[in-house]
């Protein structure tokens, strides 16, 4: 698989509309023409309308950040015969869905996913619109993808559960127990993020047969 790394060297303007004139998959993300407020908080960038020529009136010719569009005017074309309004993408072949077709049966980001519409001339404000509709997290986050969410659904109650055995003892340095001789590896570790509020959590070393080195399993959590 091949790996399209990105940096940025001076001014040049805007990185993401280059990205996107690529012809290669390339994940954008929407934080990277963003800058720090006053305040030094991040913010998302904003870009001019990608159709060229268009009047100083018109409707789209508006800058716009990533994740947002306007219904009715993004989604237009005006052709010859007149305006064609674009709708959401669709899952199935033909122009009528399926007889057992319901997208309620869809995941939420899904069905959000399904109703950003195409706009014609504007690649990029759709691609960001797609991004939002999976994961609107994303685009409030500068650091969203630093974060692990993968704690399993039910960790409250193994949680008690732990608890509840730590109830009936636990190991330390001093007393391992079983663990004797794995104090080194065992030894729990929180290193910084990004984030000031998220710490990456240690919580001991696993080493593999294809590798003489350990490595720490980690989890980050808000």
């Amino acid at each position: 698989m091949s790996r399209v790394v990105v940096s940025r060297r001076g001014e040049e303007g805007p990185m993401a509309p280059i990205l996107a004139s690529i012809p290669a998959p390339v994940e954008i993300s929407p934080w990277i023409d963003a800058t720090q407020d006053e305040t030094g908080k991040w913010q998302l960038p904003d870009y001019p309308c990608e159709i060229q020529g268009l009047a100083p009136d018109d409707p789209k010719n508006v800058r716009w950040r990533p994740g947002d569009y306007t219904l009715g005017v993004d989604n237009v074309d005006y052709k010859e015969d007149g305006p064609q309004e674009y709708g959401g993408q669709r899952l199935w072949d033909g122009d009528l869905p399926p007889r057992e077709w319901n997208p309620k049966r869809l995941p939420e980001n899904v069905q959000e996913l399904l109703k950003v519409p195409h706009m014609p001339g504007q690649p990029l404000k759709e691609m960001f619109a797609r991004m939002k509709a999976l994961e609107p997290g994303l685009f409030e986050d500068r650091y969203y993808k630093d974060i692990f969410r993968d704690l399993p659904k039910d960790w409250r109650y193994l949680l008690q559960r732990i608890q509840w055995a730590e109830k009936r003892g636990i190991y330390s340095e001093e007393s391992p127990g079983s663990f004797a001789g794995q104090e080194e590896l065992l030894v729990p570790a929180v290193y910084h993020t990004q984030r000031l509020d998220t710490a990456t959590i240690c919580v001991g070393r696993s080493s593999s047969s294809d590798s003489s080195s350990s490595q720490p399993l980690s989890d980050r959590y808000d």
